[in-house]
């Protein structure tokens, strides 16, 4: 070995040690590592509709029944044996129980204390877990945060990915479960420019600009409201302005509470761009049509037990095109009596077809209205018991059937009741806790379907499905199902019982 080739090697041995004292130790503390480790393990009595392999439990999921025969009935289909069989299995297919057990919540940070500039204190924040974008990229590292503040003391500039507003970090609920209301309660990190601004008193005033990222919007059925490719973010991005968020909190030592308005647009095409983001080539009546939804939120929290952690967090929220707060609801095409019913007023199919093509489709948002409260009390044993319930209120306008574009197409509501406690020495902490999903879903159980269509024949009024009706050649909603503008009549109700224990040690 030459005499040069010892000195490379020094040098990068000396590199390569100094790296870690560099990373942990510049200037004091300007870079600070921090995280957890958490381990989850959870029993579900059935099948659930969640994210990460069910880790996060969103809703029970709906009844499953035997609608077909099977192949081995063919030859002797002319029988009765194969409606035999359909109608004498009537059990629920998704009332499976399951049992699991995970880590991918863990998540490592990164706090930068970065010199003063422009006046200002100056931080970045860089975090990430193993949740992965969707379930095809669960154990994955991906990016949770990454911004920039700026603190003048009486102002702050945020610059990057952070909670959208309507989270109220610090007033969301506290749970064992990574944020069991969600659906209940708004979810979403988002980028974004954030500008807050100390009114006094106790007051502060947030204006946001907001660049809906991976939990945007959807577009049409052909772009699944159920996958997760990324597209949905081009519907926001066509809108050509970010959601304009207005927050006002005020604070006390006993109790605080905000308000937020959320204003946001998105602007659907007929079929979900190709993969280099572009709109399809062949499609006919393209529209430029924008849905705009406006969200209204209080959120708040009482201070009852000061020593002992003891408080009341609470939220209530009535919203428009929420999908994108990982909440029910978004929006749907909007209806028209006439062109849904073009053949029954004497043009052919193929004509009623051409008229539709080159119809430009319009919008409405689907309304939603979302309340949650949540005790607290304690701090090395920590009790709580959260309580909350989500409406689907139907859309604004009269919409077509045939374009419904949100999550819980067919959930009137969905309610949360989970008790928990939580054991805490330093930083290592043990939970346990006992959720009460419930879901109420658009009753289709087989035989409510074959007497209703049955009852609407004697009388006449036999549409093309149960949840239809033809009155004078008209063909509308079945109101006893859904009526004209989505909102759900008849319902049947599940419920999944879920106890999930953790535990999570902090660094």
């Amino acid at each position: 070995m030459n005499k040069k080739t010892i000195k490379t090697f020094l040098a990068a041995a000396m590199a390569v040690l100094a790296f870690p004292s560099f990373l942990f130790s510049q200037e004091g503390e300007a870079l600070k590592w921090g995280g957890y480790v958490k381990v989850d393990m959870f029993n579900d009595s059935r099948a659930v509709v969640g994210a990460r392999d069910d880790m996060l439990a969103l809703y029970p999921a709906e009844r499953k029944q035997i609608t077909a025969a099977p192949a081995a009935l063919a030859p002797i289909a002319g029988t009765d044996a194969a409606t035999l069989y359909v109608y004498a299995n009537n059990e629920d297919l998704n009332a499976v129980k399951q049992t699991s057990i995970t880590t991918v919540e863990t998540r490592i940070n990164l706090t930068i204390n970065a010199p003063d500039a422009f006046g200002a204190k100056v931080k970045g924040f860089i975090e990430g877990d193993f949740f992965g974008a969707d379930n095809r990229e669960i154990f994955n590292f991906y990016l949770r945060h990454a911004n920039v503040t700026f603190d003048w003391g009486s102002s702050k500039l945020l610059v990057g990915q952070w909670w959208h507003p309507l989270f109220a970090l610090g007033y969301q609920p506290l749970t064992v479960q990574f944020s069991p209301l969600i659906i209940i309660h708004p979810f979403n990190r988002s980028p974004q420019i954030s500008y807050t601004q100390n009114l006094g008193g106790g007051l502060s005033l947030t204006l946001a600009a907001i660049y809906q990222a991976y939990h945007a919007s959807t577009g049409p059925a052909t772009n699944s409201v159920t996958n997760s490719d990324g597209y949905g973010s081009r519907f926001k991005r066509w809108a050509d302005k970010p959601d304009i968020d207005l927050q006002l909190l005020y604070k006390s030592d006993m109790f605080d509470i905000g308000l937020t308005l959320d204003l946001n647009e998105v602007r659907p095409y007929d079929d979900k761009p190709v993969y280099d983001n572009t709109t399809t080539a062949n499609q006919v009546g393209n529209n430029k049509n924008k849905v705009t939804g406006l969200t209204k939120q209080i959120f708040g929290k009482f201070v009852f037990d000061k020593d002992k952690n003891g408080h009341i967090r609470f939220a209530y929220l009535q919203g428009e095109n929420t999908y994108h707060l990982v909440m029910l609801g978004g929006y749907a095409q909007k209806g028209s009596l006439v062109l849904d019913n073009l053949t029954a007023l004497g043009l052919s199919a193929a004509e009623a077809n051409l008229v539709k093509a080159f119809t430009p489709k319009e919008y409405t948002p689907i309304k939603v209205v979302s309340y949650w409260i949540q005790p607290v009390w304690g701090k090395d044993i920590e009790y709580a018991v959260a309580l909350g319930k989500i409406e689907n209120k139907g859309a604004k306008e009269d919409i077509s059937t045939n374009g419904l574009f949100y999550r819980g197409t067919n959930i009137k509501s969905i309610t949360h009741v989970i008790p928990q406690v939580k054991f805490k020495s330093g930083k290592t902490e043990f939970g346990v806790m006992l959720g009460y999903f419930e879901a109420e879903y658009m009753e289709d159980d087989k035989g409510y379907k074959a007497i209703t269509q049955y009852i609407n024949t004697q009388a006449g009024i036999a549409g093309p499905t149960y949840d239809k009706i033809t009155i004078g050649g008209f063909t509308i909603p079945n109101p006893a199902v859904r009526d004209s503008k989505g909102v759900i009549g008849d319902t049947y109700k599940v419920v999944d019982y879920r106890l999930q224990a953790s535990v999570k040690q902090s660094f």
